[in-house]
Order: C-alpha cells, then sequence, then structure tokens
C-alpha cells in the first residue's frame, strides 16, 4: 500500500487487517534460496476482517481488489510509472488520460506503459537528455546498441561496482533512481564499462583495432570517425563539443622531439 498502490490513505489497523487476510502464503526453498510459492489453508485466517471500510472474511484477492479499487490508486501507479520514463512531472491533462486508459483497460500495466512510451514529452528534449540510467538499464542499452550479446562475467561484478545487482535490491522499496547512482565510485565503473565493452586486446565486443585512426583529420572528423568505429551512436550537441574539444587538444601534453 505504502510503496506501489496508494502511498498514503490508509491506517495501521488496515495494515494489520490486509495482514491477517494475507496468511496462509509459505516458500519452498532449493540451495538456501526461494524458488516457489504455496498457499496453506490451514494456516490462513479465516476470521472477519476490516480493510479500508470494507468487512469480511476477506483472503489474498480481496485484499488485492480492495487496495486497486481505491479512488487514489490508479493516478498514484501512473504517476510512479510516468516519473520511470520521463523527468518532467506528469501533467494534469496526461494523469487524467493515463488514468482513464489504466481503468478502461481493466487495471492493466501495458497499455500505460504503451501511452508513455508514445506520449511528447518523452521525446521533448532528446537533444538535453537529462535523465540518469540505472547501471542495468545502461548496460543493456550500451550491449543492446553494440548488437552484442554477454559474452562473458565481467558484467556481473561491474553491475555490483554500478550499485545494482539484478534481483537484489536492498528493500522491498527497490532501488532509489536519477543522480542517486551518481557517487565519484559508480562514475568510476561506468567508465570500467566502456572499456570492458571496447576491450583490452581483441577482446571487447566494440574493438577498435591499432592503426585505425588518422591522425591528419580534424577534430570534427576524428569524433566522426571514432563514433562510426562504435555503430556511430546517437549524441547530443553537447556531447559531441565536448568531445571534439578533447581530440582537438588531445595533443597538447606532448612536446616536439
Amino acid at each position: 500500500m505504502e510503496l506501489f498502490t496508494l502511498a498514503r490513505g490508509y491506517t495501521e489497523t488496515d495494515v494489520r487487517e490486509a495482514s491477517r487476510a494475507l496468511t496462509g502464503w509459505r516458500v519452498t526453498r532449493r540451495d538456501g534460496q526461494v524458488n516457489g510459492t504455496w498457499f496453506d489453508r490451514e494456516r490462513h485466517d479465516d476470521g472477519v476482517k476490516r480493510l479500508l471500510g470494507q468487512r469480511g472474511r476477506l483472503g489474498t484477492q480481496e485484499v488485492l481488489d480492495i487496495v486497486v479499487e481505491r479512488p487514489r490508486h490508479a493516478p498514484y501507479l501512473v504517476t510512479k510509472l510516468w516519473d520511470f520514463f520521463i523527468s518532467e512531472p506528469i501533467d494534469r491533462a496526461s494523469k487524467r488520460d493515463l488514468v482513464r486508459t489504466y481503468r478502461s483497460s481493466g487495471l492493466r500495466i501495458l497499455p500505460v506503459v504503451e501511452g508513455i512510451l508514445r506520449h511528447r514529452a518523452l521525446y521533448a528534449r532528446l537533444d538535453k537528455p537529462d535523465m540518469v540510467k540505472s547501471p542495468v538499464v545502461y548496460l543493456a542499452g550500451a550491449l543492446r546498441g553494440a548488437r552484442a550479446p554477454i559474452t562473458n562475467d565481467s558484467y556481473t561484478w561491474l553491475l555490483s561496482l554500478m550499485g545494482q545487482t539484478p534481483f537484489r535490491p536492498p528493500s522491498v522499496a527497490g532501488w532509489d533512481w536519477g543522480p542517486v547512482w551518481l557517487t565519484s565510485g559508480t562514475i568510476k565503473a561506468r567508465l570500467d564499462v566502456a572499456n570492458n565493452l571496447i576491450g583490452w586486446g581483441d577482446d571487447g565486443v566494440l574493438h577498435v583495432p591499432d592503426q585505425a585512426g588518422k591522425p591528419d583529420l580534424a577534430p570534427r572528423e576524428q569524433v566522426d570517425l571514432a563514433l562510426r568505429a562504435l555503430g556511430s551512436p546517437w549524441v547530443s550537441d553537447a556531447t559531441r563539443a565536448i568531445l571534439t574539444n578533447v581530440a582537438r587538444h588531445y595533443f597538447d601534453d606532448l612536446k616536439a622531439d
């Protein structure tokens, strides 16, 4: 209720009553890891409960139905999904449209995500991207952009260094998002990912062979050549300007012999 469906509007009593309704669920383990769940009716509290103003012999399905039928649920959920994809706060009209989509679809997530991915706000500032990718998204996007499969297990520890081990969030709330991903340590790990993709020797999926450069090219042409070698990824004008400046001054610390 706090993290995924309502955020607020419930009491401690509602939490306790919902907990009673959810009794009976157990897990199975293999090699110390949870690998399944099952419902033990003998351990279920089948007494009368009162949750968010509704009374009855409530079980799992009733808890879910009661919670998602609350008026504040749909606006909260669509806003949470919006914030995952778009850094600009959702406007009133867009929230209303997405709430309508969510409810008319029978509370399905996919149509809401589709609506967000088709929304003009997602594409409004492609020239000035301001959303920090999570480590998994960053790595998966890099591999997909390179049209490369996972070829080694280095990505496992690189993800952990960047602060995100898949399926092992720090709490039930999941991970925090945005600029919290950026620290001195995690930034270095992101650079290590890039180095791993390029590879030391011939192992990298984006390996650039020796003698592939052309020293006589102008700085902007040097950048274009490098981008083509890496599959011509899209970069913003600001990023291109920084790279061009690096190319222009790359040999400034060398003195003529």
